[in-house]
């Protein structure tokens, strides 16, 4: 009965416990907008760093697709031995 107490006491205070902690983490970001806090990046640098991460993705993606295809067009255009020519 005493470990039923203590639940139903845990999962009452669980909401304001939750929203605690999201309230919080919104002050400090709101902190950092401003210029109170410095230990952690601001919404501005974290958008950022977010586009410069998937542009970064994009831009291997393209060079992965461009090194496999560079060796086709110079075969293609005559700019290259045949692929599995003899070299004599």
């Amino acid at each position: 009965m005493r470990s039923d107490c203590l639940c139903r006491r845990t999962c009452s205070a669980l909401p304001n416990d939750a929203g605690t902690g999201i309230i919080e983490r919104g002050l400090t970001q709101a902190d950092r907008d401003a210029g109170v806090r410095h230990d952690g990046l601001t919404t501005a640098e974290r958008q950022e760093l977010t586009r410069l991460r998937r542009e970064v993705r994009q831009l291997k993606m393209e060079r992965g697709i461009l090194s496999q295809a560079a060796p086709w067009f110079a075969r293609e255009t005559g700019a290259a031995p045949p692929k599995g020519g003899t070299d004599s």
